[in-house]
């Protein structure tokens, strides 16, 4: 305090002649406690390399003489390692990775100790180790692939790189160390092939993976080419109850066949199928009516159209009333151009002699305005039944 000071002094005599001197210094100021550091490195909440050199430092108090570091973490229970000094760092060296450690600071002087200073944290990384082997190939173990000549495949798993070995029966493809995780296979054929793979970083190299494998199946083999036979493309006169009829296909399981009234190239009626037959009949189809018709041959493999894929035709006959004709239908000895077995109360009164070009033919007139075409196929014995178009 400022100001004159009273200064008390008490003495005993017992002898006598006794004397006392009292002496005092001025202060220029009065010493205090010094206040809590703050801290600087490691700072608060950062991470470190797994063996980073570790020196704690903080900032200097005024008034401070010495300072306290303390601190704590991981495998390490509370410790002073430097105990009070006048530095304003402690060098402790690499500590045990992949923890979180504690510290803090107070100062001191001769009036006495601060306070801790903020406790601060900070984490070392783990210590790198050697990946594990890859894992969950593409494709999945004891997979079975429908057939190609090419195929990518690929690891999970950690490592900075990778290398893959892809073996089969003639055939070795080896990747050496790259950061990709899948490899680009051609040149494959139907077999089972083995695949292997390695994973590598900063601490070392992973053990070999274990040997997964997978198959390419057989090249597809669609049935083989054919083509219909029967009716012919473009057939004509063909009766309402035709049998479609087409030649074997190699390697077929089954034949299907469709039949329509619209020339489009497509089954507007729907695919039947007729098992591993190579025909199949007809029925109710239209008088005089044109149908176009394909056939087509299936297996696990794949499909097969006749003919390449072209669609067929053929026009049914025009409607018909049948007769039994008598062997000699076509004699007209009296001259008279009616035949001789169709009397005069025949219903034909007018008729032109039949005559043979191929088969048996011949224009009759009926009643006024209707016209009537008499035909019999040429292979078919003369007493066979006729049939007259009407």
């Amino acid at each position: 305090p400022a100001g004159n000071l009273p200064i008390q002094v008490e003495y005993y005599e017992s002898g006598g002649g006794a004397a006392i001197q009292v002496n005092w210094q001025k202060l220029s100021s009065c010493v205090t406690p010094p206040a809590a550091p703050t801290l600087n490195n490691p700072a608060n909440g950062s991470t470190k390399p797994y063996n980073h050199d570790l020196t704690f430092q903080w900032n200097s108090v005024a008034g401070a003489t010495e300072y306290l570091l303390e601190w704590w973490g991981g495998p390490y229970s509370t410790m002073q390692p430097c105990g009070w000094s006048s530095n304003t760092s402690c060098h402790i060296g690499q500590v045990a990775a992949g923890n979180t450690y504690s510290w803090r600071v107070k100062a001191r002087n001769s009036a006495g100790e601060s306070g801790w200073s903020d406790t601060w944290t900070f984490t070392t990384l783990a210590q790198p180790q050697p990946p594990a082997p890859p894992h969950d190939p593409n494709p999945a173990n004891g997979a079975t692939l429908s057939y190609r000549t090419t195929l990518d495949v690929s690891v999970q798993g950690d490592g900075d790189e990778f290398r893959i070995h892809v073996w089969g029966a003639n055939y070795d493809r080896w990747r050496d160390w790259e950061a990709s995780r899948s490899l680009h296979l051609d040149g494959l054929t139907s077999q089972t092939y083995n695949l292997q793979a390695q994973a590598r970083n900063s601490a070392g190299t992973s053990n070999w993976s274990d040997v997964w494998t997978f198959t390419i199946q057989p090249q597809p083999q669609p049935p083989g080419a054919f083509d219909k036979t029967s009716p012919v493309n473009g057939a004509v006169n063909q009766p309402t109850n035709p049998t479609l009829s087409w030649h074997s296909s190699g390697g077929a399981a089954s034949y299907e066949y469709c039949y329509d009234t619209l020339d489009n190239n497509a089954c507007d009626g729907g695919w039947n199928n007729v098992g591993n037959t190579t025909s199949a009949n007809l029925g109710g189809l239209n008088n005089g009516a044109t149908y176009y018709w394909q056939v087509r041959a299936k297996n696990n493999d794949g499909v097969t159209d006749a003919n390449t894929g072209a669609w067929w035709r053929f026009t049914t006959q025009s409607s018909f009333v049948n007769l039994v004709q008598n062997p000699g239908f076509e004699l007209d000895a009296d001259n008279n151009n009616i035949p001789d077995n169709w009397g005069a109360n025949s219903k034909f009164t007018r008729a032109n002699k039949p005559h043979y070009e191929g088969q048996y033919a011949g224009a009759l007139g009926a009643t006024p305005g209707q016209t009537s075409r008499i035909t019999k196929d040429s292979t078919l014995a003369r007493s066979a039944r006729q049939t007259i178009e009407k």
